[in-house]
Order: structure tokens, then C-alpha cells, then sequence
């Protein structure tokens, strides 16, 4: 590991062997990561890759850590999370042209004082803009691929390629770049907007934002909405009337606020989180008979 150590910052990429999911994830769980590299340019991703392809290191590439739940072991593998270029953006008329590892929140802010309109509904979602488009991240109606102009990224052996709208495809929370086998690495994407009042906006952001901290948990850690919607309804509704509102596994625990959500209480752990999820699952399937499946991914050790 010292060896590939060596090679990585061969690449300029900053590299630090000192972190853990724990740090890096809005759950506030998972285990030591040997190797986190934060490439700030297009160079420094593509020698990154290339790196990563001659040594046959799978890259795992994190965006705000807002939609995963790591296991506690210790990660043995290269996990990667863009910084510098790839989070700066700039307006061009009513497009932004922006990086990958922008802050959904700030873009949108910035939108919204600009007098574009789009982002103002996803204000409140914790992901990185590149997270956000690969779960294709949506809020009270408004999905962010529908916004999707064009998305530029490289493949897993480092060759650049560029996404326009009709190539893409779209879903409920999923995309064309949500399969992570592939091993695409999206860096920079463009997204129209439209022209609106920059006061209405910034009003109808801060209604989105009193909305969510009023029906959400958001002062505790979680991943978000633990499991996707049903044609039965809202999860969240079907486990609040299965009983699972404030049940607990250790540290983890179903908000009493929101069923649907799963909150690390201060030391929670994965294993826990998973039982936890068990059981919920179990309970709606027993008294609806419908299966729940997970919106959260779920991150499993590497070793090398």
C-alpha cells in the first residue's frame, strides 16, 4: 500500500492515509479508509485513473457521503472525491456550467440570487452536484435531470467523454451513471435554467428549507429517506403504520419525526443501521405484503 502510495502522488493528486467513512459521510459511520485521494483537476483525475487501472484498483468515487452507509471494517482501497476546479460553477445566460463536486445547497442559493429558477426545490438536498445527477435527486416534484443540458466525465481507463441530453436516461432516483461497475467519473455538467425573480426564489428556497427541517430529522445524522417509494405509498407512511416510528438497534434508531429515516442517536454502527433496516423491511412486508428496497448504498470492505 505504501508502494501505490508513492505512485498516487506521483499523479499531483492530494493523498491522505488518515481518514475514515466516518468523517466523509453525513451518517456518521464506517470504518478507516487507507487511501483518499482529492484530485483538483481534469490532469489529476485522468493520470488518477489511469493509476488506478494499471494497478487494478478500483476507484470509489464520494461526493458529500449523504446517501451511504459504510461498513465499520477498514476500507483497503482508493476512494476518491473531487475538490478544487471541480467545485467551482459560473453562470452563461440562463446556463450554469458547473463541477462535479459542487454543493447542490450553494448552487442553488447562487441560482436563486442570480434569478434562475430550477434549483430552488433541491436547495435542501445534502449531495454534491455530481452525487445528485448520478441518483438523479429530486424535492416536492422537481427531479435535477431535468435540468441536464450535458455532462462531461471519464470512463474507468481514463478517456475523456462527453453526455448530451438525448443520450441520457432518466428515473425515479436513478440514472444512466447510477451502475458504479462501470466506473464512470463525472467532473462537469451543464444545466439550464430559467430567468425568474431573484426575491420569489429566494423565498420559495427558504419555504423549501422551513418544509424539510419540519418533516425531516435534520439535526441528527442519517442518510436521508432509508428506502425508496411504493405504488402502496410513501415508505415512510407504511412504516409509521406498521409501528417502526422509534424502534432501535443500538445506537440506531427510527425517527420518531419521520419513519423513514434511520438516525445514528452518537455511536451507531452499520451492523446496526442494517438490522435495524431488517426488521422496518419486515414489518411492512408482513402487514402490506410489499417489499421495501433501499434508496441508501451500502458500502462493503475492500481488501486489498
Amino acid at each position: 500500500m505504501k508502494a501505490l502510495e508513492r505512485v498516487l502522488q506521483a499523479t499531483g493528486s492530494p493523498i491522505k492515509t488518515d481518514t475514515s467513512f466516518r468523517q466523509l459521510t453525513t451518517f456518521r459511520i464506517g470504518g478507516p479508509i487507507a487511501l483518499l485521494a482529492e484530485p483538483e483537476t481534469d490532469e489529476q483525475l485522468q493520470s488518477l485513473l489511469v493509476v488506478s487501472k494499471d494497478t487494478e484498483i478500483p476507484p470509489l468515487v464520494l461526493g458529500n457521503g449523504s446517501n451511504i452507509l459504510a461498513t465499520d471494517a477498514s476500507y483497503q482501497g482508493l476512494v476518491v472525491k473531487l475538490g478544487g476546479s471541480f467545485r467551482d460553477f459560473r453562470f452563461e445566460g440562463d446556463r450554469v456550467s458547473c463541477g462535479a463536486g459542487v454543493l447542490l445547497s450553494r448552487l442553488a442559493l447562487a441560482s436563486c440570487k442570480q434569478g434562475l429558477s430550477g434549483l430552488e426545490e433541491l436547495a435542501g438536498i445534502p449531495a454534491t452536484l455530481g452525487g445528485a445527477i448520478c441518483m438523479n435527486a429530486g424535492c416536492e416534484g422537481r427531479e435535477i435531470g431535468s435540468l441536464v443540458e450535458a455532462v462531461q466525465g471519464f470512463t474507468r481507463t481514463g478517456s475523456h467523454k462527453t453526455w448530451s441530453r438525448e443520450e441520457l436516461d432518466w428515473g425515479y432516483r436513478t440514472s444512466s451513471f447510477q451502475n458504479p461497475s462501470e466506473g464512470t467519473v463525472l467532473t462537469r455538467m451543464v444545466l439550464r435554467l430559467v430567468s425568474s425573480s431573484s426575491q420569489a426564489l429566494l423565498e420559495r428556497r427558504l419555504e423549501i428549507l422551513r418544509l424539510r427541517r419540519r418533516k425531516f430529522p435534520l439535526s441528527r445524522f442519517s442518510a436521508g429517506c432509508f428506502f425508496r417509494g411504493t405504488e402502496k405509498g410513501p415508505a415512510g407512511a407504511l412504516l409509521d403504520q406498521a409501528g417502526m416510528k422509534g424502534a432501535r438497534e443500538g445506537d440506531a434508531e427510527i425517527s420518531s419525526l419521520h419513519a423513514n429515516f434511520i438516525v445514528n442517536r452518537k455511536q451507531a454502527t452499520s451492523d446496526q443501521v442494517l438490522r435495524l433496516a431488517d426488521r422496518a423491511a419486515r414489518s411492512v412486508k408482513e402487514r402490506f405484503d410489499v417489499v421495501l428496497s433501499s434508496e441508501v448504498r451500502v458500502l462493503r470492505s475492500v481488501q486489498l
